[in-house]
């Protein structure tokens, strides 16, 4: 693992810092290509990704400290300190879902053409962030028995590395809807698809997952992502018209 890439000066320059920073710009970029593709202006764009930056922090920070709460008790002055990690993507997810949801009432355009343009962006830039969390060494897997597992610091056994797996299925859905951008005609069925498949993908890495919090016999992560399967469900259904028919 290598949690500083290197030094500028006395300061560090943290890989999970650099990774995600650096998926948030490819991201964009593919978000901005799509938008011009639909004839939307760049403009909208930045400013959504503007807004999207500062809640996506605040709620990912918020949701980690909630989630420990009995060590930022003791170290309350770490809860600023985000460029050593320690962010969950489900609080970036939902603080970043209500704040668009606002945007697109603001700026009176539907939700689901914007979902359709920044899904497959979203997915490659949480490719390219979790990539960091592995030299981080952080959001790891359990012990296990298999060839390609891991030996991270500080912690007993070699284990899965779930970030890596994460990582490559979000790249290959990527990939997917990227490739088939074009045959996604019906408005939100392209973004849809993507949040049903990082679903999918998180709940299988979940159970993987090492997880400090659970529900039953759930991760706290897999239980939000069940309920974000049967929510879409629920959506999808209405927006095929089979929900109002029934």
């Amino acid at each position: 693992m290598r949690p500083i890439l290197f030094y500028i000066g006395s300061i560090p320059i943290r890989a999970w810092g650099v990774f995600v920073a650096t998926g948030f710009l490819v991201g964009l970029f593919f978000a901005k290509l799509r938008a011009k593709e639909k004839g939307i202006e760049a403009a909208l764009i930045y400013d959504l990704a503007f807004w999207l930056l500062l809640s996506g922090i605040v709620g990912a920070r918020l949701f980690y400290v909630l989630g420990h709460t009995d060590y930022f008790f003791q170290h309350p002055t770490e809860i600023i300190y985000i460029n050593q990690g320690g962010m969950a993507v489900f609080g970036s997810i939902t603080l970043g879902f209500l704040v668009a949801v606002i945007f697109c009432i603001q700026h009176k355009i539907s939700f689901f053409m914007l979902g359709d343009i920044v899904v497959p962006g979203l997915l490659i830039g949480q490719a390219i962030g979790r990539i960091g969390c592995f030299f981080n060494a952080c959001c790891y897997g359990s012990i296990a028995n298999v060839p390609w597992a891991v030996k991270f610091p500080e912690l007993i056994g070699h284990r899965h590395p779930t970030q890596l797996y994460e990582a490559v299925l979000d790249f290959i859905v990527f990939g997917f809807l990227w490739i088939l951008r074009d045959r996604f005609v019906k408005k939100g069925t392209m973004f849809l698809s993507g949040i049903a498949f990082y679903s999918a993908i998180r709940f299988l890495v979940e159970l993987m997952r090492v997880s400090s919090g659970r529900i039953i016999w759930l991760s706290i992560s897999s239980t939000i992502t069940v309920a974000s399967l049967i929510g879409l469900i629920v959506i999808s259904l209405k927006q095929s018209g089979i929900a109002d028919n029934s």
